[in-house]
Parts: C-alpha cells; sequence; structure tokens
C-alpha cells in the first residue's frame, strides 16, 4: 500500500519491487559497476567485499571526496565503467591482499571467476598465482547456470541496496534532494556507503544459509568422493535436480534415460578412499594447504 502524503510518499509494507524515480534520464546509462566477491565461510569465516568501477577518469575528484568514500568499498574507474584489463589488475591486487589478511600468505585459496577476458589474461593470472590463487574458470555461456553470484548473491546485495536507499529517501531533504539535483561527487559517496551496508547485510550471520547455499546449488562446493548429503543440494538453475540426460548411443533409438547421479558404487568409493588416504601419508607438504568452504570464493 502506498500513502502519500503533501510533502513525502512512502510505503506500509514490503514491495517485491519498488520503482524509484532516477534524478536524471542521462543517468539510466550505466555509471557503476560492481565487481562482487564472496566466500563460502560461515560465522567468523565468512568473507566477502565489493569493488566499485565508476565511469569516467577520475582525475577530477578531489582529495576531500575520496575521505568520504566508504573504506570497505575500493573504487576504481574506466571510461565506461567496464570491467577491463588494467581495472581487473588492480582488483587482482586488491584480492590478493584481502586473502594475504583473512588466510595468510602461505595458504591456497580457490577463487571461481567467469571467462572475461580480463579474467583471462596473463598478467592477471600472473598476480593471482603469485599471491597462491588457485583460479577455477566457469565454462563460456555457463554462468547463469553454476556461478553463485548469478544463483542469488548478486540480487540478495541489489535488493539490500534498494532496501537501504527507500531508508535514506525516508528523509524530506534527501527525498528532494534525489528528485531535483544530486551531485555526481555526492551519488558517488551515497553508492559506497549503500554497498558497504549491503555487503554487510549479505555476509551477516543471519544470511549465512542463503550466501552457502548459492554456493551448494551450483556445486561449487562438489566434493571428491560421492555424497547424498551434499551432492542433493546442486540443483543449477533451470535443469532437473538429482539426474542427468546422456546421449543415445549411435544405432539405438531408445530414449534417452536418466541416469543415477552416483553411479560408483560403495566398494569403488571405499578404494577411491583408500588410495587418497594413501597418497596424503606419501605428500608431507603441510605448508600450502587448499582449506575448506572457508577458502572458496567467487
Amino acid at each position: 500500500m502506498d500513502v502519500a502524503a503533501e510533502m513525502a510518499t512512502f510505503t506500509t509494507c514490503d514491495d517485491k519491487i519498488v520503482n524509484v524515480k532516477c534524478p536524471s534520464e542521462s543517468l539510466r546509462k550505466r555509471q557503476f559497476t560492481m565487481h562482487l566477491v564472496f566466500n563460502a565461510g560461515k560465522g567468523d569465516l565468512a568473507h566477502g567485499w565489493c569493488d566499485l568501477v565508476c565511469k569516467g577518469t577520475g582525475t577530477r575528484v578531489s582529495n576531500i571526496e575520496k575521505e568520504l568514500w566508504n573504506d570497505d568499498v575500493k573504487v576504481s574507474w574506466q571510461p565506461n565503467a567496464w570491467v577491463d584489463t588494467m581495472v581487473m589488475k588492480d582488483i587482482a591486487h586488491h584480492f590478493v591482499a584481502e586473502k594475504i589478511n583473512k588466510h595468510g600468505l602461505d595458504v591456497w585459496v580457490i577463487l571461481f571467476c567467469d571467462n572475461l577476458s580480463a579474467h583471462l589474461n596473463a598478467d592477471v593470472k600472473d598476480i593471482f598465482a603469485r599471491g597462491k590463487v588457485f583460479l577455477c574458470y566457469f565454462p563460456p555461456n555457463m554462468t547463469h547456470f553454476i556461478q553463485p553470484i548469478d544463483a542469488g548473491l548478486g540480487r540478495s546485495v541489489r535488493v539490500a541496496i534498494g532496501n537501504f536507499l527507500d531508508e535514506w529517501l525516508m528523509d524530506e531533504d534527501n527525498l528532494a534532494k534525489w528528485e531535483t539535483k544530486l551531485t555526481a561527487c555526492e551519488r558517488r559517496v551515497l553508492m559506497t556507503d549503500l554497498i558497504s551496508r549491503a555487503m554487510q547485510h549479505v555476509t551477516s550471520n543471519q544470511q549465512d544459509d542463503m550466501r552457502i547455499g548459492c554456493f551448494e546449488r551450483t556445486g561449487c562446493l562438489l566434493t571428491w568422493l560421492p555424497s547424498d548429503e551434499y551432492d542433493s543440494k546442486i540443483k543449477p538453475q533451470g535443469m532437473k535436480p538429482g539426474s542427468f540426460s546422456i546421449p543415445r548411443e549411435q544405432g539405438n533409438d531408445n530414449p534417452v534415460q536418466n541416469v543415477d547421479p552416483h553411479p560408483l558404487h560403495e566398494e569403488q568409493a571405499a578404494v577411491i578412499e583408500e588410495e587418497l588416504n594413501i597418497m596424503d601419508e606419501e605428500e608431507n607438504n603441510d605448508d600450502e594447504v587448499i582449506d575448506g568452504n572457508e577458502n572458496d570464493y567467487t
């Protein structure tokens, strides 16, 4: 329900879709790009941040404005607000710094990323390699199936930003400024603040199940051995859960059958587990570890 007053307009209940008047028609074009990073850690192990790419060169931005930006959001510049190779190098350095601060230099972490040309750049790969970040690329044109960001994390951030923006607009002075003229400086300062609050919300303990669930249902926490507990949670968007289709054999007109998602028998699984235990005993490299879900990033 909407309530309209002479000086303000607000809602008395949560809306599934909220449309807020844009301050300027020109601002409907891309002004920012959020490059989101989350891990699958729970509680205190939860980790995530946003690299904000602004449209422009940033050469005319004053130091006073930079001091007003939220410290939790790293701001970069690109003429079209795109994540190109130069921007991605800065993002890679930032990722390595965050990783070292959270896990230390000697611990390896896994980073799931798209097949963007900037992600595939040799210099970008080198930055991650020197920081002991193992890159795992999603197959091209498959991110809408298996990218945790696309499985709900990205939308959760956008919804949180919208909710915090609604709170900000409840102030009549802010609403008046929004509907008349916000300067570019004010927009950037407001954006960094909204993103910081949204990221804190999505990485909070209350959102652990949602955040980790995005990794689980996209298969990013897949284990070496079949596990009914975890494998049953893999449900990529648009695909039938619990089964997959195999092509027909040439000359065989039988319809395609759904196959068991766990074809290994218990005896075979036990043999594999025993071989892995033997390998673990033979490898005495305890300096570099890839340790559990909290080290899986996307």
